[in-house]
Order: structure tokens, then sequence, then C-alpha cells
């Protein structure tokens, strides 16, 4: 890849020579964290990228206007080791963070890891051989969760269909993470169809551009082992679990964005109800009152329910819901932790 001169400067600017040498070989991957209030792990997490067996690849720690030390961190990671680059920037979410890294970043292929989880050391040295033996425009790999108590589990998706059409049915309703954490994806498809984060979608971020790479045709392969380390927490405090008014509406756009491109045909019927389940189970999970609640649970037919035959526990308490508000809030809160094990 050829660099102009005008980009040249936008890049080198307040780096030092050995970041300059480096740069001017492209690197295999381009590895994106998005930073924001991490002093607690960032260390842990750059320091198990910076520890892959794989050398050929560039960091960009993209400082999302951090309040606590974050930054200083970053800064201090890029001033001992030239494959580190530093963005800081205002404020404005985690798509904001990641299209920084898109734009910016010179790697053949791309991944990202959130900057409150690790991986493995030989993650990038096995994704990127699967992606050069198969000539994988994406692989899609397992990964572990990882509790505060210390304990972990695996994910797997050895027992998913994997070919693009059933990848697409999987990430609609959730049945596969839309992370883009797990997924080595060629960079060049960004470019080649002009796909890009949506602004202020902080929530389901990952699985509304995913979903816009897969609407073209792309190689796809998968790799049945976990490297990455997700950081879960059952506090319902964190950004992930704690649904507000504001993440709700997100979480809406996503879910009406994915019936607008995938309701055209009725191969996803099934998919996007269970995409509607999965935004009404939102709404009772976050701290809304029942006359609002009630605009989410009555796009939900008792029908369909019956005609997928979907039974689930979200389906359970969301039918109980429409009969009674609060009743369906208090089973909720008494199986919180079956949703988060």
């Amino acid at each position: 890849m050829q660099i102009n001169y005008s980009t040249f400067v936008r890049f080198t600017k307040n780096l030092n020579i050995n970041h300059i040498l480096f740069m001017i070989k492209t690197p295999k991957i381009s590895v994106i964290v998005p930073v924001y209030k991490a002093e607690k792990y960032l260390h842990r997490c750059i320091n198990s990228i910076l520890a892959q067996t794989f050398t050929d690849f560039e960091v960009l720690l993209i400082d999302d206007g951090s309040p606590d030390l974050s930054g200083e961190i970053c800064d201090e990671f890029a001033q001992k080791d030239k494959r580190v680059r530093v963005f800081h920037k205002e404020n404005g979410g985690s798509a904001s963070a990641r299209q920084v890294g898109l734009n910016n970043a010179l790697g053949e292929y791309l991944i990202i890891c959130d900057s409150d989880d690790w991986i493995e050391a030989d993650m990038l040295n096995h994704l990127y051989s699967k992606a050069e033996k198969n000539n994988a425009d994406l692989v899609l790999c397992d990964y572990f969760l990882n509790y505060p108590d210390g304990k972990q589990r695996i994910v797997s998706h050895a027992k998913f269909n994997l070919s693009q059409e059933r990848l697409i049915g999987h990430i609609l309703c959730q049945q596969i993470n839309g992370s883009s954490c797990n997924k080595l994806i060629r960079r060049e498809l960004y470019k080649n169809h002009n796909i890009s984060y949506t602004p202020s979608i902080n929530l389901g971020e990952d699985v509304l551009i995913l979903l816009k790479l897969l609407q073209h045709p792309i190689t796809i392969t998968y790799l049945p082992k976990a490297f990455y380390h997700y950081q879960r927490d059952r506090n319902r405090t964190t950004y992930t679990n704690r649904i507000t008014l504001a993440t709700l509406h997100q979480l809406e756009y996503v879910h009406e964005w994915k019936v607008k491109n995938f309701s055209q045909c009725n191969t996803y019927n099934k998919e996007l109800f269970l995409s509607n389940i999965n935004l009404a189970f939102a709404a009772l999970r976050s701290d809304i009152s029942n006359e609002t609640y009630q605009k989410y649970a009555k796009t939900i037919p008792y029908k369909k329910i019956f005609k997928h035959n979907v039974y689930s526990l979200k389906c359970i308490l969301i039918i109980i819901s429409k009969l009674n508000y609060d009743i369906a809030r208090f089973m909720y809160s008494n199986v919180y932790g079956f949703f988060y094990r």
C-alpha cells in the first residue's frame, strides 16, 4: 500500500522517528483499542496485545476523552513501543472511537480489543494464519467469558452453520455475538463498500457495522478455538447491562435498521421476530415507566410466539408484562443472574 504525502504528514505529526520508520512498512494487522475510563484494566489489555507471538501489527489506542489516567497510560505505551499509536479525542462514545481507529488504521486486517478485556498470546498468529490460508475476508473464533469471581467459560460457535446467509441470521437475533472483538476483518472491505460506524449508536454499534459488511459477498472462515477474554460483569450498573431510555433508543434504531434491510425476503422472519423480542426485553430491563414500556411490548403479537415456537424465558416475561408489568419486573429481578451467566 502506498501512502501519499498529505496522509504521511497527518500520521507522522507528533510521532518519534521509530514510529515513522515502523509505519513505512504496512503492518499485517491493526488492533484498535477504544479507551474510556479504563485505567484499572488498561495495562493488562495492552500488555496482552504487545506480548503476541505474531509481531507484524500496530496498536491504535483511541483515548475517548477519558477523565482518568487512561490517556497518560496510552502515551506511556506509545513512548515504549513503536507499534503503538495514540489518538486523543473529545468524548463521543465507542462508535466514534472505533471510527477514529478505522480511519487511521494501516493494517491489511483489523480487529477490535475493548480496553477492559485481554487476549491470548497466540491470537493474532492463529487468526492471520487462518485468514492467509483461506484467503478469508473475515475470520471468526470462539471466546472466553471471564467473571469477577475468577470463573471462566468458553463460548463456542462449533454448533452453528456459519455460511454467510446463516451467520446473518444468527447475528440478527443475537444467537452469535455481533462483537468485532473475536473477528479479524479485511480492512479494504470498509473502504470498498463505504462502510462506517453510525454516530451516537454506542450500544449495538458492532452489530450494525458487521451486518453492513455481511450485506456484501465476503469469504468467511471459522477457527474453533478461544483466544479473546471478554470481561463479563454481573453488576447491573455497567454500560452494557444498565439500559436507560437513551440506550434503549439506540437499540431501537439498530432493530429498525435490521427490519429495513433484511425484511425484504422471508429468509429472516423468525430472526427479526427474535430481534423484536430482544428489544422488548431490553425495555423490560430498563427503568422506564409502564406506559413507555408498553410501546415496546405491544409490538410483540402473541400469534408469532406460537408460529415461531419461541417459548424462551424472555418471551414468558414479556407475555406476563403485557398482563401485569409489576409482576414481570419482579420476576425479572429474581432471575436476573440467569441472563448474565
